[in-house]
């Protein structure tokens, strides 16, 4: 337990604080921060948060300037009082850069036996008088019994900004922190996002990571230069890998997270190296990276399987960029990739025992921005094609390649990135440039359907799929970094504490359809189910489909709203309905009780009314019927002409 310290961080000009702990973790261990107003020795608490060890630290938030004391208490695993200690800092206006609490032996009581013994979940908030139970589920917010506004206490995210859980996109920003997002790469392990990508504007190596909807960033490498090319990979003890280019000295390099710190070693620097990384971990937790050497002009494959790096090539000849790996179920490695000089898309394995490769396509000029992921024994790739400007599947199982277009509407293709889920199903972002748009496809219905995530974004992306499918990119207007997440539906949960489980953007107590809720136009409050209707406005106020009063849901408004429906009681009864002849309904809504096609107000012989010709409004029965015209006008199936039938 001596080993353990704890760090308060801040963020420049920002007093919102994160808790670092440094050192070893005891395992069942817990542990108390309270922030005291006015030092040490106050008995006011500001701020009260307990957690487990084992667990991810809670958010401290932000600190109004002012004197505190930061008290720290640690039990270990037998819920005895270890470490505790105390520091008194005085916080100015822009807020401290850290905060170190020195820790020292100490017995006595666990103030947070309950947490220890395991029964309660993390709590953190306000005053809350010593109880420790205002913010239960650890998520910044106190309960609405402590006068706070999480709706939900046992939600973590369930709280005021949390992220609706609905169908449809739900997007925000990672990183706003400069030019940021581009060379972008993702992983998703145990509902954690972790995110690496390039920051654009000193030329540094980033690392974002996602969880619960809440995102923290940091800067891994900061050496001018570093951060191109990434691709990232989470090893099997939840260590995170991430390879990339040094683009000034064209290097290699590999980091990985060890206690909270990165280590940072080179991989490779033989030559102009490292481009189009593309990073994988074996069963064993080795790390396998294919990449590009622009010296020797082809695909390389790098692994550190016997502890230190050993390099390869895996095919010469002009090839290797728009590298892309994956590793099965039996370790052997898939890479896909483009062979510059035949402009063709291949594809290599090592699944014999020894690297075998071939062309995939070689239909016209293809195989940039491809990217591959595995479906069992099925090689899926995606991959775009020069020729036609468009997006292109490939799968194998077993035989030969089938390939089919997925999206040539436009100029689309550009940084595309594939994830399969649970089912098999496919799922690509790729961008389009012609209109500057991200854009989403999946086949997951059995046939390939196409939306847009974001306009003006992208061209780096990089996609995962899961229960639900997420995205990171790079916002090309903002220069940010993006996530957007797609839901299947609701799942009865008020994530952002609004009253409404889904996306509603005018308060009006409705989530929008694209969120899986009824509301038609989510901009405008006065348009929901139930809105008062203005009849001939050509606005659908009441979302029913109909500009006017449709209360049986046929489709059609009322006659007395401006429509067509003769009986809004009676979904069988509106104009164009079928007419049931001699019934003595009108079905159509055309006054009669049959069908009047030229509408002369008289129901056709074939409908049982009078009318010998619906399709000519002067014929009907009773009609003026002029002598020797050859037509007979009133139905009478007589021939006038002089006076006799």
């Amino acid at each position: 337990m001596r080993g353990i310290g704890f760090v308060l961080m801040a963020g420049c000009n920002s007093p919102a604080y994160e808790i670092a702990i440094v050192g070893d973790r005891p395992e069942g261990g817990v542990a108390e921060l309270r922030v005291l107003a006015d030092g040490c020795e106050g008995v006011d608490v500001v701020v009260r948060r307990q957690w487990r060890l084992q667990d991810a630290a809670p958010r401290v938030g932000d600190l109004d300037p002012g004197t505190y004391g930061f008290s720290v208490s640690v039990c270990d695993g037998s819920c005895a009082l270890a470490l505790a200690g105390c520091a008194r800092k005085k916080l100015v206006e822009d807020g401290e850069g850290r905060v170190v609490i020195a820790l020292s032996s100490a017995s006595g009581a666990c103030p947070i036996a309950d947490l220890c013994a395991g029964d309660a979940g993390p709590d953190g908030g306000g005053d809350d008088g010593g109880g420790g139970a205002c913010d239960r589920d650890g998520d910044g917010h106190d309960s609405a019994a402590c006068d706070g506004d999480d709706c939900d206490d046992a939600q973590a995210s369930a709280h005021p900004g949390g992220l609706e859980r609905s169908r449809g996109w739900s997007r925000r920003t990672v990183d706003s922190d400069g030019d940021v997002g581009t060379h972008v790469s993702m992983v998703a392990v145990d509902d954690v996002v972790h995110v690496a990508y390039r920051e654009e504007s000193v030329g540094a190596l980033r690392y974002a990571r996602g969880a619960a909807g809440a995102w923290t960033t940091e800067r891994i490498d900061p050496v001018d230069g570093r951060g191109a090319w990434t691709s990232i990979a989470v090893d099997s003890g939840g260590a995170v890998h991430v390879t990339y280019q040094d683009v000034n000295n064209r290097d290699l390099y590999h980091a990985t997270s060890t206690e909270g710190a990165w280590d940072i070693e080179l991989v490779d620097a033989e030559g102009d190296t490292g481009a189009y990384t593309s990073l994988e971990i074996g069963a064993g937790d080795d790390l396998h990276v294919v990449y590009r050497d622009g010296t020797r002009a082809a695909l390389r494959h790098a692994t550190n399987e016997a502890g230190a790096w050993v390099l390869e090539t895996i095919e010469a000849g002009d090839r290797g960029r728009f590298a892309s790996l994956a590793i099965d179920a039996d370790d052997a490695l898939h890479v896909v990739y483009r062979d510059e000089a035949a402009a063709d898309l291949r594809y290599a394995t090592d699944g014999s025992g020894a690297w075998v490769a071939e062309a995939v396509d070689s239909t016209g000029d293809v195989g940039t921005h491809a990217a591959i992921a595995l479906a069992g024994e099925a090689v899926n790739v995606v991959y775009r094609s020069e020729t036609g400007g468009d997006l292109r599947w490939a799968r194998r199982s077993g035989g030969a390649w089938a390939i089919r277009t997925v999206d040539s509407a436009g100029d689309v293709g550009f940084g595309a990135t594939l994830a399969i889920d649970a089912a098999g199903a496919a799922h690509a972002a790729y961008r389009r440039s012609d209109s500057a748009a991200l854009l989403y496809a999946s086949n997951a219905s059995g046939a390939w359907s196409i939306e847009t995530i974001e306009a003006d974004s992208g061209p780096w992306a990089a996609i995962a799929a899961g229960d639900d499918v997420q995205v990171v990119y790079f916002d090309e207007a903002d220069l940010d970094l993006r996530w957007a997440r797609r839901m299947p539906g609701l799942d009865g949960i008020d994530q952002d504490c609004d009253g409404v489980d889904g996306n509603d953007a005018d308060g009006d107590g409705h989530a929008s359809q694209d969120s899986g809720g009824d509301d038609c136009d989510d901009a405008r409050a006065d348009l929901a189910p139930g809105a008062a209707e203005i009849a001939g406005d050509g606005i659908d106020q009441d979302c029913d489909g109909v500009d006017g009063v449709d209360a049986d849901g046929d489709g059609h408004a009322s006659s007395g709203s401006g429509g067509d429906d003769c009986d809004d009681a009676d979904p069988a009864r509106h104009g164009g309905a079928a007419d049931t002849v001699g019934n003595g309904v009108d079905e159509n809504c055309d006054d009669l009780d049959g069908v009047d096609s030229d509408g002369d107000g008289h129901a056709s012989r074939a409908s049982g009314g009078d009318d010998c010709n619906d399709g000519d409004p002067d014929t009907y029965g009773g009609a003026p019927d002029p002598s020797c015209d050859g037509v007979d006008q009133n139905c009478d199936d007589c021939n006038e002409c002089g006076g006799y039938c």
